[in-house]
């Protein structure tokens, strides 16, 4: 009785949880929205760490509460949001003497909706419940399939480009690859920011990380920029064992509408940033800084990626311990709202507006509209033009000329009318 007993409490308690996980993971995955807010979304696949299987993903944007136009305080003085600058991706506040300051997002931030805008957040979930809470037609299924095939994907402006070799390589080799062998993009609002891991062979590696961020920096236009910064918001978990730190180089993607592994290659080898940051001083629920002093790597006409290496990939040259990693967590533009989001801080002075150049039409074209039957010919010996013709009077000068003899003739007449008629009397 008393096993009995003991295997039904077990049961019971096995059940349990099984069906409160089942429903928490279903309710997880639910849609956070209503269908009719939903104005994005994209298919990609995923590897599930237990099963290794991929499994197809749904990541969509959608509207959520209206934000109003926004102030900050800057040097003291408060600055309200100029919203005729507000993109999808910026805010921008006016400092007065032609400058701004922008704040660039590397993703979708704002949704205008007539003459609002919207918050835009993301969510993922299986394409399995998608299609059974979208409620979607088979037509629909198969149309978004060729879709989905058919366009370039680009899943989101933060990505990781892993190298993960078949088996492990030494630090020359696996800095230099060609290619990258993951791209992970952000299904979740948090992740890797830098990743290396060592091998249990001396001084080779299984892993190596550097991230990636794009932002479409067009709102500065021609104007010049004298201060920007670059900001990741930090998560804990990060762990150093090779004394590493970030350093801030210039990313140039093969394209920037679509991701690729040979991106792995278009990390820049120069830094741009005034200084590296520390692994031990990552900080962990507040902003790391990373202050740009090369502000050519600044698109202002388009798009202006960055990327992020570990100092040892950077130089060449790391430390080794066997079987340890060497991490850096942070924040993607997946994360709600725009509080933790990567920003790319941007002082800049607009180009003043080009004048208007003035013009006058001239009372001759060429010397030799002002005869008749003109010619004019150039010497090939001096260089010299000679302009021959019947001399005549241009049509606007004989028309004022005509026009003052014909008003004389008249004024002349009429005192003299005045004069004889004087006399009479």
């Amino acid at each position: 009785m008393k096993k009995f007993f003991l295997f039904f409490i077990y049961s019971f308690l096995f059940l349990s949880v099984f069906v409160f996980g089942n429903f928490c993971l279903a309710n997880s995955l639910d849609l956070k929205t209503d269908k009719q807010n939903i104005i994005d979304y994209e298919q990609y696949k995923v590897k599930d760490e237990k099963t290794k299987q991929d499994i197809d993903i749904i990541k969509y944007k959608y509207t959520t509460n209206e934000v109003l136009q926004k102030t900050e305080s800057i040097d003291g003085k408060m600055a309200i949001e100029d919203l005729s600058k507000r993109t999808s991706n910026s805010e921008t506040f006016p400092l007065g003497n032609g400058r701004f300051k922008s704040y660039v997002y590397s993703g979708i931030t704002y949704f205008a909706d007539g003459d609002k805008w919207l918050q835009v957040e993301t969510a993922t979930t299986t394409l399995k419940v998608w299609n059974e809470q979208m409620d979607l037609t088979w037509w629909q299924k198969i149309k978004n399939k060729f879709i989905a095939l058919a366009e370039d994907y680009f899943p989101s402006l933060n990505f990781t480009l892993r190298v993960i070799p078949g088996s492990a390589q030494n630090w020359a080799t696996i800095t230099t690859d060609a290619t990258a062998t993951n791209i992970d993009f952000e299904s979740s609002d948090s992740g890797f920011i830098g990743y290396v891991y060592t091998s249990n062979s001396s001084n080779l590696f299984s892993e190596l990380a550097r991230t990636s961020f794009i932002f479409d920096t067009s709102i500065i236009g021609s104007g010049v920029v004298s201060e920007a910064n670059f900001g990741i918001y930090g998560k804990s978990g990060s762990a150093d064992n090779l004394s590493q730190s970030l350093a801030l180089v210039k990313f140039t993607p093969d394209s920037y509408t679509s991701a690729s592994l040979n991106d792995f290659n278009n990390y820049g080898n120069s830094e741009i940033a005034s200084s590296q940051i520390d692994i031990t001083s990552w900080q962990a629920e507040n902003y790391n800084i990373f202050s740009i002093n090369d502000f050519t790597s600044i698109n202002g006409s388009g798009y202006t990626g960055l990327g992020l290496r570990f100092s040892g990939d950077l130089s060449g040259s790391i430390g080794w311990s066997s079987q340890v990693e060497v991490k850096a967590m942070g924040y993607y533009s997946a994360n709600i709202g725009t509080d933790k989001d990567p920003y790319l801080e941007i002082i800049y002075t607009e180009a003043p507006p080009t004048p208007p150049i003035a013009t006058s039409t001239p009372l001759f074209l060429n010397i030799e509209d002002i005869y008749y039957n003109g010619t004019s010919t150039t010497s090939t010996t001096t260089g010299i033009t000679t302009i021959s013709g019947v001399y005549t009077i241009p049509f606007i000068l004989y028309f004022l000329i005509l026009s003052t003899f014909t008003f004389t003739i008249l004024l002349i007449s009429f005192l003299l009318a005045i004069l004889i008629k004087n006399k009479k009397r």
